[in-house]
């Protein structure tokens, strides 16, 4: 039997603190847009056509998270008020970050001989959800409009003969996306991908296996079952590129006007490329940015079972789940622990949200036993009703985790406790007299 040891818990008592004395809980001011700007690129001609995407960035005070499972958020852009009139750009990236990308496709009849203008106060929600990264309260939507700017005409009639660029790409586990200036045709999907993957202790290349699909502009290609995954926490040394034939044959990746994407440099010939053949080939490579989510480095028992490494009736065992970085946590997830003889109990979360360490509790109750020690099955992490997150940016965990052992020296005796407590010590300081226990007095 151990004797009790008090814990002062501060940041959690100053908030039920100031609950019950009805004072306000510390207040967070909610994320506002900061900024409003046109960020693509009509060309040297100033306008964009038919097939060409025009992208809108919102700016926040801070990161937010984007939420698209009820409906995509829009932004409001304007042609000639008196022709075409309004169009809403959808929201396309920037989620865990300050900066929102809204996009809209030209197509026929878009017309601006102004140049297009964005609507003050147009951002909508949609269904969906721009919160901060931070807590789950709403970001603030209202914003300061941009007027008509000549250097961003649209003419649905002109043709298209810019190159699609590669702008952006990420890996996410298994999965790569890449990301161009304007929407690609998704019946063309040729040429070959070479991809870098920091792995522990070195770097991994190889070709995945795909598939590869096209949506809008993004290009998502499987990195192959067999092939390796991105990793959590490693050096930002991944990196993509891609190869087409020079003359754009072969299915290469195309924009909806037939114009292959940029590939400026020419790749050698080496031995073993025989896929190649005979024709000239050119790629472009750029880095990737690794999105995999927190992935789960250990998970150990820390509660202290005492001297006789045995878990009494009323006692608390607690495990400690590490992540790859700082998690949030909403609801109450839950870790399975495994007492022996088919018992199985469930530990519920009880702290650490914002950090790298989620702790897990559970009080031993009546007749709860354990003579070989606690053991914690592998992937036995439950979301319960809630989700664990990358605590600063847009990505859930990975839950998967390795088991641990029964313990010995954590072993577990429910049986009540029926002794009553015995004095142990007594102290006297002027008029106050102490008397110490063996065991904690309610």
């Amino acid at each position: 039997m151990k004797i009790a040891r008090p814990v002062l818990m501060f940041a959690a008592a100053a908030t039920a603190l100031a609950a019950l004395l009805g004072a306000p809980a510390f207040a967070q001011d909610a994320p506002a847009v900061t900024g409003i700007a046109v960020t693509s690129d009509a060309g040297a001609d100033a306008t964009y056509a038919r097939g060409e995407t025009i992208r809108v960035t919102a700016t926040f005070s801070e990161a937010v998270v984007v939420d698209t499972a009820g409906g995509t958020p829009t932004l409001a852009i304007d042609m000639d008020p008196a022709h075409w009139g309004t169009k809403r750009a959808a929201y396309e990236s920037g989620g865990g970050t300050a900066a929102l990308v809204f996009a809209h496709q030209v197509v026929e009849p878009n017309l601006s001989t102004r140049g297009i203008a964005v609507l003050a106060d147009s951002l909508a929600l949609n269904g969906g959800t721009i919160r901060p990264a931070s807590s789950q309260a709403a970001a603030s939507l209202a914003h300061e409009g941009l007027a008509h700017d000549a250097s961003h005409k649209v003419d649905w009639r002109r043709a298209d003969t810019t190159a699609p660029r590669l702008v952006r790409g990420e890996v996410d586990g298994g999965t790569m996306r890449l990301f161009f200036s304007e929407a690609l045709d998704p019946n063309a999907t040729g040429g070959r991908f070479f991809v870098d993957l920091a792995r522990n202790p070195v770097t991994v290349g190889f070709s995945p296996a795909g598939p590869v699909s096209v949506s809008g502009n993004v290009v998502t290609v499987g990195l192959g079952a067999d092939n390796p995954r991105a990793q959590a926490g490693l050096p930002a040394s991944d990196f993509v590129l891609y190869a087409r034939r020079a003359d754009g044959g072969g299915g290469a990746l195309r924009d909806l006007a037939g114009n292959p994407v940029q590939a400026p440099h020419v790749l050698p010939y080496t031995d073993g490329a025989a896929w190649r053949g005979a024709e000239e080939w050119r790629f472009v490579n750029i880095a990737l940015a690794n999105l995999t989510g927190p992935a789960v480095t250990g998970v150990a028992l820390v509660s202290d079972a005492g001297r006789d490494a045995t878990y009494a009736h009323g006692e608390t065992v607690r495990a400690a789940v590490t992540f790859s970085e700082a998690v949030s946590v909403t609801g109450t997830p839950r870790l399975k622990l495994d007492l022996g003889a088919g018992v199985v109990k469930w530990a519920e979360y009880a702290g650490g949200s914002g950090t790298a360490a989620l702790v897990f509790a559970w009080k031993v109750a009546p007749g709860a036993m354990s003579a070989s020690g606690v053991a914690v099955p592998a992937n036995a992490l439950a979301p319960g009703g809630g989700g664990i997150r990358a605590a600063a940016r847009d990505k859930d965990a990975d839950l998967a985790h390795g088991g641990l052992a029964a313990d010995a020296s954590h072993k577990v005796d429910g049986t009540p406790d029926t002794r009553a407590p015995r004095l142990s010590a007594t102290a006297v300081a002027g008029t106050k007299l102490t008397l110490s226990f063996d065991e904690a007095i309610d």
